[in-house]
């Protein structure tokens, strides 16, 4: 089977090398190479020949991200962030938009209801930041006792922090104690 092989390839050689006529105006350094050239293939097929045909091994098929039409993908967080749409609730709300309505990431930013809604969650975050937070030189620090007597005063709530709470409602009934003298104040 290898002889018939064979016969095939030196059969395909032949019919590469065509006869031409040679001159003496031919240029033997060219057909020299060219001849070289003939034999490197040849040999090589003969090569491929003997040897027994190795399995092509294939690329794994790349994975598919099943995108879940609930979640924006990094196209459209992208376009979010250039278009000055960074904060999380933002996004969500973009999100929960084309969720309900089916528009796309552009139609859901002229959405009135969009448009509006980023806009006072712009303004509540700017007001947010405008506010300065405590710090060692300002006096006293925001989770002190003063701050949330003064804090429960105003509003009736107490702190959520139970110890916090302890120290106010211990302030507080410090302060309205009738046993307490008044040279004590």
């Amino acid at each position: 089977m290898d002889e018939i092989k064979n016969d095939e390839v030196v059969e395909e050689l032949e019919q590469e090398t065509p006869e031409e006529e040679l001159t003496a105006d031919t240029d033997w350094e060219a057909e020299a190479k060219k001849a070289r050239g003939i034999a490197q293939r040849a040999l090589t097929k003969l090569k491929k020949l003997g040897e027994k045909p190795k399995e092509e091994v294939k690329a794994p098929a790349p994975v598919k991200k099943e995108s879940n039409p609930s979640e924006l993908n990094e196209t459209q967080l992208d376009y979010l962030d250039l278009k000055g749409v960074s904060s999380q609730e933002e996004i969500d709300v973009i999100q929960k938009v084309m969720q309900r309505t089916g528009l796309t990431v552009r139609q859901a930013l002229q959405d009135d209801y969009v448009v509006s809604r980023l806009e006072t969650l712009k303004k509540d975050r700017e007001v947010k930041d405008a506010m300065p937070s405590s710090t060692k030189r300002g006096g006293s620090t925001m989770d002190s006792v003063e701050a949330a007597l003064a804090r429960f005063d105003s509003t009736g709530k107490l702190p959520d922090d139970f110890a916090l709470k302890s120290k106010v409602v211990n302030a507080i009934s410090e302060r309205d104690s009738v046993n307490k003298p008044a040279w004590h104040a």
